[in-house]
């Protein structure tokens, strides 16, 4: 009874994990979907979804779930703005999308790697998960998508300080995605983007793309890209020279903003620090005083500190501290530039994109070798075959020669007759020509029917099958074996009964060859009569001469036999 009870609740135990391991299955799968689908239009929500998940929950979920769960939190975190620097997990979910997984998986999951180890500081391993994706997302169709990693491309060149032109033909590329969409916002986007690297490189072309970009940001009514025209535009007017306009627009832009927005801070700041220059250049102090209390200093990086410590340097006319400023401004500059060229992302690049055309070279060249493969083969069984076929005519035509012999040995067979026997004698000469006669007429019209097979069908393998039925035609197996009869005992009356009559045990098939070697036929002749072959011929004479009983064999029995009538 304890025992049944143990069995009882341990199989009670194992439903039960079961059931809660199928719900917890289903449970993360729904959540999963759900932060999938919602992902593009409201990444936060989906963020909240993917956070309700608890850590114990999502170490005993499956692979795909955990790849799926992996990939979705990168890009949730990724699209809110927060640090992604940490979520190196991302590479076990790209290596279980290149093998389990549909393409478009595996390219975002590339995609959210390359963002991992951008923000990572890793930019030739982001290059190289970027560039792994790139044909993947180009086979798909998906301009949207295909856009967005051109941008991203983008940005890594532009942030390597030393390959402007490339960052710009990357953002041209995206732009161009983004027109063929028809997508409003992301055009913006993609106009104020690529003005963003052009405006400092080639400032006039860059202004129809920041009025562009700036238009499409009023209509859409989106303040915070609003608010990037009006720095692109700040940065114009401080490169062409024109300080009001420096001071019109960025006072009027830095007026309207939201000080909450945290994420347009860098803006913020960039305007402050093209206004402070323009205070600057204008010699108005007291105002580039108060618009230098404003800037953080904090958080900029080292080369903009020394280039605002030198403008305000110069707003106070102390001009060793400006230029030892921005000396260290330009040393640090310079520095970063030979970083760009020490990294030298589009040579990364250019190897890389050799290294897939070599591999494409590769795979052509064993294609070919395979196709040529294949025609050797092909070529080599059609010589084969060739062969096959000529020695198949030259068995044809050994066989059409020995039909040919067989109806010449009928045609020209007559047998000898003893002049000087007397009547008797010249009427079995008699019957014995007019058997011959008759036998002469069948063979010319063997000799014409077969000759005509010959002519249309002498090189095909069909030829044996005619001579065939020509023989089964004009030389019926038991109606030759009469005609052959009628010609030995005219030639040799007696000969045959006596025979017979001396050794009972010979059968008709028997006297039939003894007939046939009488007649003087040839071997040839004799098998294609008696539709046999030359060896089961040679095994019969065998016999018969054993029947016989003489010793002798059996062609020379019956040459003796013979010479003894004459």
């Amino acid at each position: 009874m304890k025992r049944f009870l143990k069995i009882f609740l341990t199989a009670a135990a194992c439903c039960l994990a079961y059931s809660c391991n199928k719900d917890t299955t289903n449970s993360v799968s729904g959540i999963l979907a759900a932060a999938d689908s919602i992902m593009s239009d409201s990444p936060e929500t989906a963020l909240k979804y993917l956070s309700s998940l608890d850590s114990t929950v999502t170490t005993g979920i499956n692979r795909k779930e955990k790849a799926m769960y992996t990939l979705l939190m990168t890009e949730a975190r990724y699209k809110c703005w927060l640090p992604v620097a940490n979520d190196t997990a991302i590479r076990k979910a790209v290596a279980y999308f290149r093998k389990k997984e549909p393409e478009s998986m595996y390219s975002r999951a590339l995609i959210m790697q390359g963002a991992v180890n951008m923000e990572r500081g890793q930019f030739i391993s982001a290059l190289k998960s970027y560039k792994t994706a790139e044909p993947v997302i180009a086979a798909s169709g998906d301009l949207l998508e295909l856009g967005l990693l051109h941008t991203r491309i983008g940005e890594l060149f532009q942030m390597s300080f030393v390959n402007k032109q490339s960052a710009i033909s990357r953002y041209k590329q995206a732009l161009d995605c983004f027109r063929q969409t028809g997508l409003t916002d992301r055009i913006m986007f993609g106009d104020l983007t690529l003005a963003r690297v052009m405006l400092f490189d080639s400032t006039d072309a860059a202004l129809p793309y920041i009025k562009e970009g700036s238009a499409l940001a009023e209509e859409l009514g989106d303040s915070g890209m609003r608010l990037i025209g009006c720095e692109l535009m700040t940065h114009y007017y401080d490169l062409k020279h024109q300080p009001d306009s420096v001071i019109h627009t960025a006072t009027a832009a830095l007026c309207g903003h939201d000080p909450d927005n945290f994420q347009m801070q860098s803006v913020l700041e960039s305007m402050r620090i093209c206004l402070l220059k323009a205070y600057t250049d204008k010699g108005m102090t007291e105002e580039a005083s108060d618009i230098a209390s404003l800037i953080c200093t904090d958080n900029c990086d080292r080369q903009t500190y020394h280039y605002i410590q030198s403008l305000l340097a110069a707003s106070r006319q102390d001009w060793k501290s400006a230029l030892e400023h921005e000396r260290i401004s330009e040393s640090i500059a310079d520095s970063l530039m030979e970083a760009g060229f020490g990294m030298h992302l589009k040579g990364i690049e250019n190897n890389y994109e050799n290294t897939l055309l070599e591999q494409s070279y590769i795979s052509l060249r064993s294609r070919y070798f395979s196709y040529l493969m294949v025609f050797s083969c092909f070529v080599c069984i059609i010589i084969i075959a060739g062969l096959i076929i000529y020695f198949k005519n030259i068995t044809l035509r050994h066989e059409v020669e020995k039909s040919t012999d067989i109806i010449r040995s009928l045609s020209e067979g007559r047998l000898d007759t003893n002049d000087e026997a007397g009547e008797q004698n010249q009427e079995n000469r008699n019957a014995s020509n007019k058997e011959s006669i008759a036998i002469s007429e069948e063979m010319l019209k063997v000799t014409d029917e077969l000759m005509e097979a010959y002519y249309k069908y002498g090189r095909t393998k069909a030829i044996a099958g005619y001579v065939k039925n020509i023989l089964e035609k004009h030389f019926p197996k038991d109606d030759t074996m009469t005609r052959v009869r009628k010609i030995v005992d005219a030639t040799y009356p007696g000969f045959l009964s006596s025979l017979e009559k001396e050794h009972p045990t010979l059968k008709e098939k028997d006297i039939y060859t003894i007939s046939l070697m009488v007649c003087g036929f040839s071997t040839g002749t004799i098998c294609a009569l008696r539709r046999i072959s030359e060896s089961s011929l040679y095994v019969e004479k065998s016999r018969i001469a054993k029947k016989i009983g003489t010793g002798m064999r059996l062609s020379e029995f019956i040459t003796e036999a013979l010479d003894a009538r004459k």
